[in-house]
């Protein structure tokens, strides 16, 4: 959890002491309110993701959506706040029964994603599963000795994807080894083009 500055230790009879007291508490518990109040947001209209990025690599991303301008701009100003970096994208609804537009806030990369989980998976209690599986994958990613498990993001996003309730059209086995060639037919071209550049 985030640490907030602490009030003054003693208190003495000075009135402008005891406000400034007084305004420290209320300010900490309107922060915790508020940390509170987005993890609960999130539950409900977030989402957790591993998806696919360049060159078949997977990347997390964590994005909350909902068609309330009201809801995202205290989003967005909380997580000003905390200083988590996020874009927003808007859209038509293209559902016949609404035309309002849908907001997304969406945080990418690894550094970005991991302080998100940092800052507000002390407070989740719907999506707790899909940010421990987040959170291994990207300690993986990071960690120096990433490459003696160079296909444990792989099973990290399988893990995912079964654990929201999608149907795989593949088998997890063919999943993997999908990965495993289309990467190294990247490596390959990539290693050729810069043979050629050579010569």
């Amino acid at each position: 959890m985030l640490e907030h500055p602490k009030a003054f230790a003693t208190v003495d009879n000075d009135s402008d002491n005891a406000q400034d007291i007084t305004m420290g508490n209320q300010q900490e518990r309107l922060e915790e309110a508020d940390l509170h109040w987005f993890a609960g947001i999130f539950d409900g209209e977030g989402c957790l993701s591993i998806g696919r990025a360049k060159y078949y690599y997977l990347m997390p991303r964590a994005c909350l959506t909902n068609t309330s301008e009201i809801l995202i701009d205290k989003a967005k100003t909380i997580l000003n706040k905390v200083g988590i970096p996020y874009g927003v994208d808007s859209c038509s609804n293209r559902s016949k029964l609404s035309n309002k537009t849908v907001h997304q806030i969406n945080i990418n990369t690894l550094p970005n994603t991991k302080k998100f989980l940092d800052v507000f998976e002390p407070y989740l209690r719907v999506k707790t599963a899909e940010a421990k599986i987040i959170r291994a994958y990207i300690e993986s990613r990071l960690s120096e000795h990433a490459h003696n498990e160079p296909y444990f993001d792989v099973e990290c996003f399988i893990r995912l994807r079964e654990l929201h309730g999608y149907q795989l059209r593949e088998s997890s086995e063919s999943i993997r080894q999908g990965f495993r060639k289309r990467r190294h037919d990247v490596l390959r071209s990539q290693t050729e083009r810069l043979r050629r550049r050579q010569k």
